[in-house]
């Protein structure tokens, strides 16, 4: 027969755990020991060499321990959760992981808290003690009380009994000495696992009534308040299992509110809570046995709650010396301040004229005051206010929207760029005056007074519209007339509220002559005059004209004798001396009788002829 031996393998199972054990008691920090289950040669499949323990927690450093043996101790916070892994490891390699998570330690102990202990009869030294089982393990444990006199409870002086018990007991009992005072406390174990130790409690064995009870506080907010009990030890009084408080605020006046708590541990809180903020509460505690014996604070515990953010808005808004540019906000503060209110906020909005639109002009932050004062308001002008108070925590919901209407007053006075003055475009004699509306006309404009102001000259016209022609009185020129307009606005009582008057428009000249005009008139004058004068000259001076124009070569003419007799006739009337001279001369020409003498007499009797034409024409 031949004998092999097959290759080694990785090892099959994964080992397991018997138990834990946390160091009782376990404080801040303690060590766990993890006891490891043999694994079974068949499972190694080779050559066991050692396990591999691991612990890790999301905020700390994975810790692993590598050993041979069935014990691997860590040290742990007891705050923490612990994932374990579990590994065995033979020559080839190591097995499957096995992984649980650890409990806390702290939460062990308290498996068993709510303890308490009581006399079966007046008559017996017998005490029953029990816990509560709500989240007690459901399974056979031993449970362990360590327990001492209250007087001498110093670690040497702790007596431990254990007893047995089974699945869903919550009970046993324990004969001790009577009249004296002890302090004791529970813990159990099962396997190698072993909870830590739950509170210190103390009992009279003769079960009188709780000492005065005494109460901290720890915690408080906005709406409600936490105390813990301070449960000292002290001889002769019995152990406290309810707590009652009665407390009142000054807004529920002589009303006194009570609840009631269990309790059963140092580390039971009271929390009273759907309280009003910022309110001084008049609290008064009772510590009560399970027999119902009962102690009442000998003193009245007073907490005011924090503060919160207003509740409610104010109320009761109202407008007080109402004028054209302010009023005076009034209203009642908010019913639930919760808190002390340090300061109000007012929205103020406009209504535009225009587009019959709201407009948010500003939020206004104001101390504490009996009143607030809007002011540079416009007047004749629908206004919105909204009002909100403000503590140290926040600002209240906006109260609702208060309206108010500003009385009447005189319109803006108009700028520079507002007034303009110029004059018509077809006669010099008319202004024409033109300006803008106001931009703030704090009311109903009725009418506008334009007056139009030079050097000695002042004129003044009402109009309704915003354009004005004014005709102008030219006795004389007006040099640099200026125009100014005053916006008058009338209520329905017909009290009228007069502007300032604008600034002064832009200078112009009136009653100036038309030049081109007269121009035009004295060159037709002088055209007329010009037009006389030529023909008054062409008639005086024809016969300079015809003897410039006269031919160089004369033919003879023999005037008939009948023109001679009536030009002469008509040179008679007109001037007789001059005439007879005349005559003279040409009877004595006639006397010649030579061919150049008759040219020569021929000559002149046309000469006279002219003239005496002229002189004719100048007596008619």
């Amino acid at each position: 027969m031949k004998y092999f031996q097959t290759p080694p393998l990785n090892p099959s199972f994964p080992p397991s755990i018997i138990g834990y054990r946390y160091q009782s008691p376990c404080y801040k920090n303690c060590e766990l020991c993890i006891f490891i289950r043999d694994i079974p040669l068949i499972n190694l499949n080779g050559e066991f060499r050692y396990f591999t323990t691991i612990l890790e927690t999301p905020h700390q450093p994975y810790k692993s321990i590598e050993d041979s043996s069935r014990k691997h101790c860590f040290a742990i916070q007891t705050e923490n959760v612990y994932n374990l892994t579990l590994s065995a490891t033979n020559e080839e390699g190591s097995s499957p992981d096995y992984t649980a998570i650890l409990p806390k330690p702290s939460e062990l102990g308290r498996d068993l808290n709510g303890l308490y202990g009581e006399r079966q009869n007046p008559s017996s030294d017998v005490i029953k003690f029990s816990w509560n089982t709500e989240n007690s393990e459901e399974r056979d444990m031993n449970v362990t009380l360590l327990y001492c006199l209250s007087t001498s409870c110093s670690e040497g002086s702790i007596i431990e009994h254990t007893e047995f018990v089974k699945s869903g007991d919550n009970s046993f009992n324990l004969t001790l000495s009577r009249n004296l005072m002890y302090k004791y406390a529970l813990k159990y174990s099962f396997g190698s696992l072993e909870s830590g130790i739950s509170d210190w409690i103390c009992i009279f064995t003769e079960g009188r009534v709780p000492d005065i009870p005494e109460i901290t506080l720890i915690d408080k907010t906005s709406s409600s308040l936490t105390f813990k009990l301070n449960r000292e030890c002290k001889e002769n009084y019995g152990f406290v299992n309810e707590v009652m408080f009665e407390y009142r605020s000054k807004n529920d006046g002589e009303t006194w509110k009570n609840e009631t708590f269990q309790s059963y541990s140092n580390n039971d809180v009271f929390k009273l809570e759907d309280l009003d903020s910022h309110v001084e509460y008049e609290i008064v505690v009772t510590a009560i046995t399970k027999k119902k014996l009962q102690t009442k604070s000998s003193i009245v515990y007073k907490e005011v709650t924090n503060e919160n953010i207003p509740e409610t808005p104010p109320t009761n808004i109202t407008a007080l010396n109402l004028t054209s540019t302010s009023v005076i906000i009034d209203f009642s503060e908010t019913e639930y301040p919760n808190g002390r209110i340090i300061s109000h906020e007012i929205s103020l909005a406009k209504k535009n004229k225009n587009d019959n639109e709201w407009s948010k002009i500003k939020v206004f932050r104001y101390n504490l005051n009996d009143s607030y004062i809007l002011d540079e308001l416009e007047g004749y002008t629908n206004y919105s206010v909204k009002v909100r108070s403000i503590n140290a925590k926040g600002e209240s919901p906006w109260s609702k929207t208060f309206y108010f209407f500003t009385a009447m007053r005189a319109a803006e006075q108009l700028s520079h760029g507002q007034v303009t003055l110029e004059d018509d475009n077809d006669d010099s004699s008319i202004a024409v005056v033109k300006w803008q509306e106001p931009s703030i006309k704090n009311g109903i404009i009725f009418y506008y007074n334009v007056t139009l102001r030079g050097k000695d000259f002042n004129l003044t016209d009402q109009v309704t519209n915003r354009v004005s022609s004014i005709a102008l009185d030219c006795t004389k020129k007006l040099v640099n007339v200026k125009a100014y307009i005053t916006t008058v606005n009338r209520d329905l009582n017909g009290v009228e509220y007069v502007s300032k008057e604008s600034q002064p428009s832009n200078s112009s000249d009136f009653c100036i002559p038309d030049t081109s005009k007269i121009l035009l008139i004295i060159f037709l004058v002088c055209g007329i005059v010009a037009v006389i004068l030529l023909i008054i000259g062409v008639s005086c001076f024809r016969k300079y004209f015809k003897k410039w124009f006269r031919p160089f070569k004369y033919e003879e003419k023999t005037p008939p004798a009948a023109e001679l007799q009536v030009i002469e006739k008509h040179y008679e009337e007109c001037s007789k001396t001059t005439i007879s001279d005349d005559n003279d001369k040409i009877n004595t020409d006639q006397t010649r009788s030579n061919n150049e003498q008759s040219f020569v007499l021929l000559d002149s009797i046309v000469e006279k002829a002219s003239i005496l034409h002229s002189y004719q024409t100048d007596c008619k």
